[in-house]
């Protein structure tokens, strides 16, 4: 486990969890160093696949969504994934609007986990179907 003060990330298989420290993604000064480290992360050169765990966030802005939708592209571009879980009911709206709703696979990582490497495992035809929709 790697905790860099602003989110935990641990290495699971193929898929790294990341689980942001804060409950508020809400002000600028919040989400901009944590999308900044997803960033960070993704920046190593291998295809990294991503589960952003957000069970203990209460609020998010559209702006951090559609930051997220961005970064989201340039993964995808990248050969890499990102897929969300732990997403309160409340905040299901925000992602809708942004279309990024196809993104939640459970509600917290032990539910949402074996359903991404499951389709992580699936051929690369099959992948780039399931994937197909954060590239647009």
């Amino acid at each position: 486990m790697k905790d860099t003060g602003i989110a935990s990330l641990v290495k699971i298989g193929p898929v790294t969890v990341v689980s942001p420290h804060c409950s508020s993604l809400m002000d600028d000064r919040d989400w901009t160093p944590f999308v900044a480290q997803l960033r960070a992360h993704a920046e190593d050169g291998q295809a990294v696949h991503v589960l952003l765990d957000l069970q203990w966030v209460k609020h998010i802005s559209i702006r951090f969504v559609t930051e997220l939708e961005e970064f989201i592209r340039e993964l995808v571009v990248r050969g890499s994934t990102l897929r969300l879980c732990g997403v309160r009911d409340q905040l299901r709206d925000i992602f809708k609007l942004v279309c990024l709703e196809h993104l939640d696979l459970g509600k917290s990582v032990p539910d949402a986990l074996p359903r991404y490497v499951a389709l992580l495992g699936n051929s690369t035809r099959d992948r780039e179907e399931c994937f197909s929709d954060t590239a647009n």
